[in-house]
């Protein structure tokens, strides 16, 4: 297995882990790895208003339902 492969084969394991926990709410970077996006276009989504994210004092949350309802292309 080449190094590529590996890290591959860790991100996919993580995305499975994260989505599998089904929590009320995901960090930005816990959501980069879902979405398969590096983390900071992922906070530049957040401060856009792109991603749905709530956001408390300097961090930002994003609601597990708000993102499935993204992903399924509803609206806000």
């Amino acid at each position: 297995m080449t190094g590529q492969e590996a890290r591959r084969q860790k991100r996919q394991s993580e995305r499975d882990q994260l989505l599998g926990e089904r929590r009320l709410t995901y960090t930005v970077p816990e959501t980069a790895v879902i979405l398969g996006i590096g983390i900071n276009q992922c906070y530049e989504w957040a401060r856009a208003g792109t991603l749905p994210s709530v956001r408390l004092g300097k961090r930002f949350l994003v609601p597990r339902v708000g993102l499935e309802k993204m992903l399924a292309g509803e609206a806000k």
